[in-house]
């Protein structure tokens, strides 16, 4: 695969800029602004680094994916610099932006494009596309959210990737879906708390870089790759990373959840936190479901010699244990 070294540079550079410009500004019309610079720099690097036609009809989509939403959420900007004597009128406007959001985040039920793109995605760029890219629209939804849709989303995003996820063995489509999940729990902890928002953002980016390293250094696409070619205190490794992914205490990834969880009973979302729990415990039902039989199927663990990139993936690996010291703090 040929990449264009200064190309690379320049369009990360560009795509890195233009999300912390647009966090960072209190105009909606320059945050409207870097969102389209953040679009054609991502859209630059993808075709930089992978120029297939596979790949070029999947950015197509996703080029019209998120002009659409463009398209929505500057008719709902311009239109919220207008006062309404109609409350109807504007809980359309409000819902027009919400939407646009969710569309830019790839949440359900406006998922589909990414479920296109991430198939003919190395795992770098999947990475990217499923954390650095949500993070502007998730800060730009935090200052006019529509309650009653985000919560139907939240639901839907709960719910469906687990059903999605279930007798998938492409680890692609796997991440895809826990990542529409645990876009379902950070967009409650936005309605919560911003300081758990990000948190768990910040936890969240951890884990999928984690776990997006390792497959890209063994260039793994499927959990049977994973069995079939690794030994067992790497097979272990993927475990503890996925189960800390799902919200297994004590490792690191349960730390956020638990913290969303007792700020949602302390504001009387019962209910709602109740269904999350749910959720999240057939979340973990599937990553143990996948992992498990193969470890006790194990009678011998080979420890492999450590390469170069190895010790770096397990320094990252060690970081899921620190969260039974953290939960003290917290506690």
């Amino acid at each position: 695969m040929k990449i264009h070294t200064s190309n690379f540079w320049l369009f990360f550079n560009l795509l890195i800029f233009s999300t912390l410009m647009c966090i960072s500004s209190n105009s909606w019309f320059f945050m409207w602004m870097m969102l389209e610079m953040n679009l054609i720099s991502f859209i630059a690097l993808m075709n930089n680094k992978s120029p297939n036609i596979y790949l070029s009809e999947s950015m197509i989509i996703y080029f019209l994916n998120q002009v659409l939403a463009s398209i929505i959420l500057l008719f709902s900007l311009i239109s919220l610099n207008f006062l309404y004597e109609s409350s109807l009128f504007n809980f359309l406007i409000m819902s027009f932006f919400n939407i646009s959001m969710l569309m830019k985040m790839g949440s359900i039920p406006f998922h589909f494009w990414i479920l296109n793109l991430i198939n003919k995605m190395m795992w770098m760029d999947i990475f990217l596309i499923l954390s650095w890219q949500k993070l502007a629209p998730m800060i730009m939804l935090s200052y006019y959210m529509m309650y009653p849709l985000l919560e139907i989303s939240i639901l839907l995003s709960l719910i469906f990737s687990i059903l999605f996820m279930m007798n998938i063995h492409c680890l692609k489509k796997i991440m895809t879906f826990s990542s529409i999940n645990n876009l379902g729990w950070m967009m409650m902890c936005l309605k919560m708390e911003n300081l758990i928002w990000t948190i768990y953002f910040m936890i969240y980016m951890i884990l999928l870089f984690n776990l997006s390293t390792m497959f890209y250094i063994y260039n793994f696409n499927s959990i049977n790759q994973i069995f079939n070619n690794f030994y067992n205190n790497s097979l272990i490794f993927y475990s503890i990373n996925f189960l800390s992914l799902s919200g297994l205490p004590p490792f690191l990834g349960f730390l956020p959840k638990w913290l969303t969880i007792k700020m949602m009973i302390l504001n009387k979302f019962i209910l709602f936190s109740i269904i999350m729990m749910i959720s999240s415990l057939f979340m973990l039902k599937i990553y143990i479901q996948m992992f498990l039989p193969s470890i006790i199927m194990c009678k011998k663990i080979k420890w492999v010699k450590f390469n170069y990139y190895y010790p770096f993936s397990s320094m990252l690996t060690f970081m899921t244990f620190i969260s039974i010291f953290t939960l003290i703090i917290f506690m």
